[in-house]
């Protein structure tokens, strides 16, 4: 059985914008391979031009987006995991200085060498009975 050998792509998420860096097989560093709008069309363009959807292991942390890219990504055949920003390893206080650029850089890298815990992703039908509101017979009870 042969392996494939994994890109690690990091991606630093926010509500209008995505940065995007990889980590390819080896001992090179990470690179930022390009910032874009948040749309996840647009993201898998990018993602097609570093290799096959098998090849690549995507990664972002957790935060106010949800998970929708998430699910959007995996039903499009990606690997992709949710990371803990809590469990991201610590930079020394002097190398602190946050960057969408260096925080994709971070994610990709750590991600390759491991270091990367991901959380647990409810399924999407629990997500939907959860965020639904509540039934008019338990209001009218409450009355």
């Amino acid at each position: 059985m042969e392996e494939t050998t994994k890109i690690h792509v990091g991606l630093d998420v926010h509500k209008d914008s995505i940065t995007v860096a990889a980590a390819e097989p080896g001992r090179a560093g990470a690179r930022v391979v390009g910032k874009l709008v948040h749309d996840v069309n647009k993201l898998v363009k990018v993602l097609d031009k570093l290799g096959p959807t098998a090849q690549l292991h995507l990664v972002y942390e957790a935060g106010p987006t949800g998970y929708g890219l998430l699910r959007a990504l995996q039903t499009r055949g990606y690997t992709c995991e949710l990371i803990a920003p809590s469990l991201m390893p610590k930079r020394p206080a002097a190398a602190r200085v946050k960057t969408d650029g260096r925080d994709s850089i971070a994610l990709a890298g750590c991600s390759r060498a491991g270091q990367l815990g991901a959380v647990w992703v409810p399924a999407a039908s629990g997500c939907a009975a959860a965020a639904s509101p509540r039934p008019a017979t338990l209001m009218r009870a409450d009355s």
